[in-house]
Order: structure tokens, then sequence, then C-alpha cells
């Protein structure tokens, strides 16, 4: 794993400048929703763009060819909206840029946000958390895993945002994968530990209905669905992201779970079929 004072100087201003993607332009709200039985869920995507593959790693000449000839593969960033029993629960926030025109859409006020899932704490998940430097959810609880908080607590970037919110945070330690615990009734919180320290996914199940929000297990879904081995350059330790990536590929399409993904193009959401010798498909909604 990369040392957190090299990935904080380093990578951090990296990742910054390699995700404005998000200014291109696009309309302000752009949503999808999907029942998960009694809960719905609404897409708020941030924006759409295309990445490109030279952020990629373990990606061979031979699947680039066949999977990326153009050098670049589809991208997309969202935040999701869990609606259930009249609350509202927001699942990150990216960088804030579509996100309240979105909500506003929705008739969800920030001041009706109950409470904000973080997956991790990258810049194009919790920007929207602050605007201007003030709060912009004052009434959310924040919920973040414990590995999560203690990497990036001191981090000059994230800081600041952690402080503002310094009453309303609750640290927590997801479950393995496949465990029934709820963190929220409906809301089960998972490992997928790899891209950060600890990256979290969320289950979502409601009478026979069920979908997994997978967060960044995936940036590049439908080359990293045909090769689970392909890392980016944003994953703080590639190794373990890719042992989670491919243990939950395989738990998803063997129990048939749908799944939805902030760098998921828009709609942000679809099923992974496994198509065999640990390889998998991704049929968009």
């Amino acid at each position: 794993m990369m040392p957190k004072g090299t990935f904080s100087k380093l990578c951090y201003p990296l990742l910054v400048s390699a995700l404005l993607y998000h200014s291109a332009g696009m309309a302000a709200t752009i949503t999808h929703e999907t029942k998960v039985g009694d809960i719905t869920l609404t897409a708020l995507s941030e924006s759409q763009s295309d990445g490109k593959i030279d952020k990629l790693l373990n990606f061979s000449d031979a699947d680039k060819a066949k999977l990326a000839p153009d050098g670049t593969y589809k991208a997309g960033l969202n935040a999701f909206l869990v609606q259930s029993n009249g609350k509202n629960v927001l699942v990150d926030t990216g960088f804030g840029t579509n996100l309240f025109d979105n909500l506003a859409s929705l008739n969800v006020k920030p001041e009706n946000v109950d409470t904000i899932l973080l997956t991790h704490m990258h810049p194009d998940h919790i920007g929207g958390l602050l605007k201007d430097g003030k709060v912009t959810f004052p009434d959310s609880r924040i919920y973040v895993s414990q590995k999560e908080y203690e990497y990036w607590k001191d981090n000059e970037k994230v800081k600041p945002i952690l402080d503002a919110y310094r009453d309303q945070i609750t640290r927590f330690v997801p479950e393995e994968i496949g465990s029934n615990k709820d963190l929220l009734p409906g809301i089960d919180a998972w490992q997928a530990y790899g891209h950060t320290p600890g990256h979290t996914v969320y289950f979502l199940h409601s009478k026979n209905s069920s979908l997994l929000i997978i967060a960044d297990l995936t940036h590049a879904v439908y080359i990293q669905a045909a090769v689970p081995d392909v890392a980016i350059t944003y994953d703080v330790d590639p190794q373990m992201a890719v042992k989670s990536r491919k243990a939950i590929f395989d738990y998803v399409s063997a129990h048939k779970i749908p799944v939805a993904g902030m760098h998921v193009p828009f709609p942000g959401s679809g099923k992974l079929l496994s198509t065999g010798n640990g390889s998998f498909s991704f049929q968009p909604d």
C-alpha cells in the first residue's frame, strides 16, 4: 500500500485535476429512479464523460485493442438518493456540481436529508458537503467507516469538512460481504477495501428485492467487468482493490443482485453477469 503521506501529497492533486470532467457542459437536472422493494433509489448525475485508459493499470495491449480501441472508456459521476419510510438518505455528494439542482427536482431540500452515507472520502464524493466553506447539510448525520476516517482525518483537503461536520459524524466498521446486519433500516454496509483503506459499499434490501451500490469498485465498468484485474491509478492499494472487486462481482453475479456505481455511466446501474473464467459482462439498465 502506498504510504499515506505519499498519496496525500502526490495523488490527491492529480485526482482533483483528473476528475474535473465534471464541469463538462450538461443539463443541471438528470436523475433516474429505480425501485428496490419499498425503497426508491434515484441516481443523481453529476456528469458523464470519457476517461482515458492511461490511468488504468494491468491493462494488456491485447485487451486494450479489444475493449478500448480508441483509448477511452465511458465514465460517469453519480451520487444516489435512497428514500424509504419517509427518510432521505444520500449516498455520497459528488462534487456538488448538479447535486442540489437534482435534489430540488425531487422536491428534496438539503435540510430534508436525514443521513449521508459516504463510500469514501475522495473529493468527487465529498465535495458537495461544503459550499463556500459552509455546511450544506446542516441536519444530516454523516456516516463514514472508521478506517476511512482515520486515513483522511489529517489531510489538509478533507480536514475542513470533517471539522465542519464534527458533531454530525458517526464512524462505523463495515461488515463482511454478504452480512445481513443493518447499518440503517434496509441498508447494510460491506467492506470493499483497496480503492481507499475504508472504501465501503452499501447493500439495499426490501421485501424480495435488493441492489448493491458498489461505489468506486469500478471506474471503467465495461473494461473492469471483462478484466477485473485492471486497476486504476486512483487506487490506494491496487491489489486489494482488485481482490475486493473480484469478490463482490462473484457475489452479485451468483446472487443475481443488480448494482449501481458512482462511476458507472448514466443511469448508473445494471447487472453483472458471469461469462466464465473470472470474467463478467455488464448490462446497463
